[in-house]
Parts: structure tokens; C-alpha cells; sequence
């Protein structure tokens, strides 16, 4: 539902900022999910996260010509596609492994920390492109 929702938004939104407000989105969900709530508001959380999470991946993948060049933009798609697949195979597991040795409740801290990297190195990304374009 959330991809849809951002293939429409993606018509009137640029890619920069639909990463943008899908972390923000996404954290915000996951600052509820930590907070002591009733399930059947940590159900809406976890929605709001996944609708968080859905734009980031095919904006991220559609703003590489942008940021790194029409020249490496193959490469670098396919390090954002093996990346993605490595941390889709590797990310449940260290979750599972978390969840048995410390509980469930580290689940939604790693992830609100996983999905603050991610926000901040996008926003720095942002930075060095607009600094570039500045001084070329």
C-alpha cells in the first residue's frame, strides 16, 4: 500500500525528499513502537512504519543517475541492490538473535537506530551533492 501511495506522491514529490519523509515517517512510527502502548496502537505504529519504509528503496534507486552521474549509476545500483538483499537476508536474522538474548522489545530501538543511520547518511549525501553543484 505504502509503494503505491508513493508511486502517486512520486509525481508531485522529488526523489530527495520522499527518502526524506519516509525516514521521517518511519521513525516516527518506530518512537511509538517504544513507547509502553496499547497493542492495538502499536499495530497502527508498525503501518506507519511500513508506510515510512515504502518510498525509500525506489526513490533511493531512481535519484542514483542524480547523485553519482549517468556514468556510474549501473555500478552503484548494483551495490544499493546487493546491499538491499544482504541486509534483507542478514537483518531478520541479527533480529531473532537479539530478540532471544535481550527480548523483543530491542527490536523497534535497533530498528528506530537502522532507520536513523539511514536518515542521517542520506541527509549528508544530500549536502555533499549540493555543495558540489555549488562549487563546479
Amino acid at each position: 500500500m505504502g509503494r503505491v501511495i508513493s508511486g502517486f506522491l512520486s509525481t508531485h514529490v522529488s526523489s530527495k525528499n520522499l527518502i526524506r519523509y519516509g525516514g521521517i515517517v518511519g521513525c516516527f512510527g518506530l518512537v511509538i513502537l517504544v513507547m509502553p502502548i496499547p497493542y492495538w496502537i502499536a499495530a497502527g505504529a508498525l503501518f506507519i512504519v511500513g508506510l515510512g519504509g515504502a518510498p525509500i528503496y525506489p526513490s533511493i534507486v531512481h535519484a542514483t543517475p542524480e547523485r553519482f552521474g549517468e556514468k556510474a549509476s549501473p555500478s552503484v545500483i548494483g551495490l544499493e541492490m546487493a546491499s538491499a538483499y544482504t541486509g534483507s537476508t542478514l537483518i531478520p536474522l541479527g533480529m531473532g538473535l537479539i530478540a532471544s538474548q535481550w527480548g523483543m522489545s530491542m527490536v523497534p530501538l535497533i530498528l528506530l537506530i537502522l532507520f536513523s543511520v539511514m536518515f542521517a547518511a542520506t541527509e549528508l549525501v544530500n549536502r555533499s551533492n549540493k555543495a558540489t553543484r555549488l562549487t563546479v
